[in-house]
């Protein structure tokens, strides 16, 4: 199995490459980027399997970046890291196509257990787009009961 690349996104330096050295540490790959607008460039550009994203970013902030992502048709996981922990921030990340939200200062272990799990469901949907041993069946990417859609490509319902 392949290593699983992740993409931190933070404008703290050092928050960044810690965060990435104990990824590494784990046996991620993992990139980082400084600003919104560079962030959504290497996430454009690289194969993801995770992307790790500060709210409060430069040039372009977490959510746009997010929402960017999805209306090109990326449906890479992003856990959203953010000192903003209000509920009305964490409703508009979930909202924006975000996988999760953990708010700043957070326990190490916690960090890395939630992208784990993050990494664990993402290959196992994966596994099942390409039929593989995780399905049974390939899902579709849109679901439809009781007059309700879910589109699990650009992340919307009706």
């Amino acid at each position: 199995m392949s290593t699983n690349r992740i993409l931190v996104v933070e404008d703290d330096r050092h928050l960044a490459e810690g965060m990435a050295e104990n990824m590494r540490a784990e046996g991620y790959d993992t990139d980082t980027a400084h600003d919104g607008r560079l962030g959504l460039e290497k996430a454009l550009a690289g194969d993801y399997d995770l992307l790790v994203l500060d709210v409060m970013l430069p040039q372009m902030d977490g959510f746009t970046v997010c929402k960017s992502l999805r209306e090109q048709g990326r449906n890479t996981p992003v856990l959203f890291l953010t000192a903003r922990g209000d509920p009305g921030d964490r409703i508009r990340g979930l909202e924006a196509g975000g996988y999760d939200y953990l708010t700043k200062p957070f326990h190490l272990e916690e960090f890395l257990l939630r992208v784990r799990a993050i990494l664990k469901r993402w290959q196992w949907y994966k596994a099942g787009l390409k039929g593989g041993a995780a399905s049974a069946q390939t899902p579709s990417e849109v679901l439809r009961f009781a007059g309700n859609e879910a589109n699990f490509r650009t992340f919307q319902a009706h």
